[in-house]
């Protein structure tokens, strides 16, 4: 607790109010997504479109992973429903705490992609560690939610890097990679 608290009100400022909120909020991610997908598909033909695909792959594993299967297991409430000092930034949420999905779904993401860009591999780091630490500071999850979600997303990540592998290696059109 003494380390949500930290995150979660010790460091709190007006800018960080405005921008963590936002930062966590997935609908805000829409549009650079799509411009990402666009871009992707254009600049790498072929290998981009199966690239999306298995984007798309590893975003339903990692999300199914999370929500279906382990918070039911474990069934840990938020800490905005357990504790009273939550400062709360924005919905709550119905949902369990453990692991946080989002930090799962960013990690497997950055992951993922951080092998196939390598360039921007720092960028996909920083930017999925800013989404985890919002979760936190917007108060709705344990800092263990966050890092064990990180922890499962790179996980799940480099699973679906190694069947990217396989099975490009054994399907040509499969292939991601540009030889």
């Amino acid at each position: 607790v003494t380390v949500f608290v930290f995150i979660n009100q010790t460091i709190q400022n007006g800018v960080m109010d405005i921008v963590m909120p936002f930062i966590t909020t997935e609908s805000y991610f829409i549009v650079p997504l799509g411009v990402i997908i666009i871009g992707v598909a254009l600049l790498k033909k072929r290998q981009g479109v199966v690239i999306i695909l298995w984007g798309a792959v590893l975003i339903t594993i990692s999300d199914q992973l999370s929500s279906s299967v382990i918070k039911p297991m474990v069934g840990r409430l938020r800490p905005c429903h357990e504790l009273d000092i939550v400062r709360l930034l924005v919905d709550c949420g119905p949902g369990k705490s453990f692991p946080s999905s989002h930090a799962v779904n960013i990690f497997a993401a950055a992951t993922y992609f951080g092998e196939k860009f390598l360039h921007r591999r720092r960028e996909f780091y920083a930017v999925a560690a800013m989404v985890a630490i919002s979760r936190i500071y917007c108060g709705v999850h344990y800092p263990l939610d966050v890092l064990a979600g990180s922890l499962i997303g790179i996980l799940v990540g480099t699973v679906v890097l190694s069947l990217d592998k396989y099975l490009g290696e054994k399907y040509w059109l499969l292939d991601t990679e540009s030889r």
